[in-house]
């Protein structure tokens, strides 16, 4: 499988890393994923991380529930299985939700890693797409960068 990605690109307070992927057993052979990590100030001051998958072609042709896996090759550490919320996308594409804050925090501390993932979702106790992606400090730089500039914001 040939896999080419973007490296970490800041979209105002949002990092986002899209990797392309030819030769997969997934629709016409070709996938596309996008990690998509929205940092937000709370109202208090801590900083709230909304962290969402696209996946196109669509894996999900309704709103649910899938799990989904991270691990560091390296490593070895994992998310466990997380619960993310599908939505379905125009364009023949399936958002994935990492709802709950903590394992929000577990798919943010395996990035701050910055080392080259294995990425798996699971429907009905089988695994439908996993994938390898590539991570890098490149992650840990740019969060900590908008981190800083979120607290200093009044």
């Amino acid at each position: 499988m040939l896999a080419k990605w973007s490296g970490w690109v800041r979209r105002r307070d949002e990092l986002v890393m899209q990797y392309d992927f030819q030769g997969g057993h997934i629709g016409n052979g070709s996938c596309q994923v996008q990690i998509i990590v929205n940092v937000q100030r709370g109202s208090f001051g801590p900083l709230h991380k909304l962290v969402n998958f696209m996946v196109v072609p669509q894996i999900a042709t309704e709103a649910g529930y899938f799990a989904m896996v991270l691990r560091s090759h390296s490593s070895g550490s994992t998310t466990g299985f997380i619960p993310v919320r599908t939505s379905p996308v125009p364009g023949n594409a399936t958002l994935l939700n990492v709802e709950d804050r903590e394992n929000a925090d577990k798919v943010l501390e395996l990035l701050l890693l910055g080392q080259e993932l294995d990425f798996t979702i699971w429907a009905q106790k089988e695994p439908i797409l996993r994938l390898p992606l590539h991570n890098d400090v490149g992650f840990k730089r740019q969060f900590e960068s908008l981190s800083s500039e979120l607290r200093a914001r009044p």
